[in-house]
């Protein structure tokens, strides 16, 4: 008996030592003695929300033919099936709750689900490309992400985005119209550094265009009915097709948590003479850092 204790109490030693030698971790005991968590294994600590950097089509612009697929672009990798189920294609409908000769309070603008295929992925996760499985018709779409998309530490979407864009119709073409801008119209995350670009379908009369935009810092109410509008000043430059511009503050730096909206009016024209249909209008808000989204060159 005696023996076999000494035994055992000359092995306390070794299996001390091999204890230490070892590559496992170390535990830490509470005031209970029971086992607590590895000390050296690090918990995951991304709490940021991710968000889109861009959306193609993007808010605001103006096809001139149709698309055969949409894109989604966010700043980290994100959750495939969450995303898939998460981005929907939809079309301005407008239906009418009663029959002909009731009151137009029964006009009720919808908009429906168009059918996209499963995303192709890339960019270790960041880009998902939905193609559209039937040719898009001239008409209003919209893009939408809700938030419960997620990224790969199942992060929700800080918020739903929205980009609106259209198709147009081929005798609308004709005339000029703007069918990009950047931002694009509903971004929230843009930075202060950004310059706004605005592309036309076909070259304009330069002098025509730079009297008719401006770029406004807006106030709304709790109704969303705009308050104030505070004209921001700064150089319009035509790059040499005279359908792109670049507007650059002259304050260099956008204000940061403020909404801004772009304006072209009709009195804008074409190098024909042809004047915009109808005004011109997007909206965007920047952020107070400087992690987001916005276009800071000019032409190239």
């Amino acid at each position: 008996m005696k023996q076999g204790l000494r035994k055992s109490w000359m092995l306390l030693p070794l299996l001390a030592l091999l204890g230490a030698c070892s590559g496992t971790a170390d535990f830490d005991r509470g005031d209970a003695g029971d086992v607590a968590a590895p000390a050296n294994i690090a918990e995951n600590t991304d709490t940021e929300a991710p968000f889109v950097v861009s959306t193609d089509p993007s808010g605001g612009q103006t096809l001139l033919e149709t698309a055969d697929s949409i894109h989604v672009s966010f700043n980290e990798p994100m959750d495939t099936q969450s995303v898939k189920e998460s981005v929907k294609l939809q079309q301005f409908k407008v239906s009418f709750g009663a029959g002909l000769g009731q009151a137009s309070s029964n006009f009720k603008p919808d908009f429906v689900d168009i059918p996209v295929e499963n995303p192709v992925v890339t960019n270790q996760g960041r880009d998902f490309e939905f193609k559209i499985t039937a040719p898009l018709a001239p008409g209003l779409f919209r893009i939408q992400v809700a938030t419960s998309a997620r990224d790969l530490s199942q992060n929700p979407l800080e918020s739903e985005i929205i980009r609106k864009f259209k198709i147009a119709r081929e005798d609308e073409a004709a005339a000029p119209m703007v069918v990009f801008v950047s931002p694009s119209d509903g971004e929230d995350r843009v930075i202060r550094e950004a310059t706004v670009k605005v592309v036309f379908n076909q070259p304009m009369t330069v002098a025509k265009v730079i009297t008719s935009f401006s770029l406004s810092k807006i106030e709304t109410n709790n109704r969303g009915e705009v308050t104030r509008v505070e004209r921001q000043l700064g150089d319009l430059t035509a790059c040499s097709d005279n359908k792109t511009f670049f507007f650059n503050p002259s304050a260099n730096l956008l204000r940061r948590r403020e909404i801004y909206e772009v304006r072209i009016t009709t009195g804008a024209e074409s190098r024909d003479g042809i004047a915009l249909e109808e005004d011109f209008t997007s909206s965007f808000e920047t952020r107070s850092s400087i992690v987001g989204v916005g276009e800071i060159s000019g032409c190239s």
